[in-house]
């Protein structure tokens, strides 16, 4: 199964970068499942959700799955959902699919934080409960027994080890080490992708045996491919024209 998946495109900002590397990754070979992690559009500017999928329909994802970013503001969300209905949009939620064949169980969420920023605490009441929500959902999740494969998308990333880059004074409210400690304990998911992280240089770790990818388009410079087959998995990165002469 080749799965495609991408954040952080903030349309109309970044609509020449998402489709070059749209072009790159989907002229030749198609998706099986697409993967939007938040962030598509930037500040709640929803009608070039329009344009960011007639873009991605290059790729023929036969599913396409989505979580919300922060500029995904939650008094939108209910209308993205309607208007947006070729996506299935996953919220603190987790559904069964069926993709080329193979059974998956995903879950979505926007993700925790370990601390909510300042301009959260002031305008979200409640956040506090909101990320303790969230948290508790994902480790539902992860103890779920299911006999396919399981798949975990956030829009913060559920730790810090695919911050680095960042300023590490603000990792505790971009991503969130309780997450990770979560997936320490119960493992139980055979991939988890996340966005967020603009400035990540390292844009993979491994917890406990759990591949965690930060998919974010301004920090990858590319789309995040991956191929998942029943038994075993082999990681394929679209790499900037700079990283490949680094080979």
């Amino acid at each position: 199964m080749r799965i495609i998946a991408t954040s952080d495109a903030h349309l109309p900002k970044g609509e020449a970068e998402l489709q070059k590397a749209i072009e790159t990754s989907c002229s030749n070979n198609k998706a099986d499942l697409l993967i939007l992690a938040g962030d598509i559009i930037d500040k709640g500017r929803i009608e070039f959700y329009n344009r960011a999928l007639d873009l991605l329909s290059l790729c023929e994802a036969k599913t396409i799955i989505g979580v919300f970013g922060n500029e995904e503001y939650e008094e939108l969300r209910a209308e993205i959902v309607r208007s947006f209905s070729k996506v299935v949009w996953l919220d603190d939620t987790y559904n069964e699919f069926k993709v080329n064949g193979e059974d998956l169980l995903i879950f979505g969420s926007t993700g925790i934080l370990d601390s909510p920023t300042k301009w959260q605490r002031k305008n979200i009441p409640g956040i506090e409960k909101k990320y303790a929500y969230r948290l508790e959902k994902f480790g539902e999740f992860l103890k779920t027994e299911f006999a396919g494969q399981k798949i975990a998308i956030f829009h913060y990333p559920p730790t810090y080890k695919t911050l680095h880059g960042e300023p590490t004074y603000a990792w505790a409210e971009m991503g969130s080490a309780k997450a990770e400690e979560l997936i320490k304990k119960y493992g139980g998911v055979n991939l988890i992708i996340h966005g967020h992280a603009h400035r990540s240089k390292i844009l993979q770790a491994n917890i406990g045996g759990v591949e965690i990818y930060n998919v974010a388009l301004p920090a990858r410079k590319g789309l995040f491919e991956y191929h998942l087959k029943k038994g075993y998995r082999t990681l394929l990165e679209f790499m900037s024209s700079e990283d490949k002469k680094d080979l």
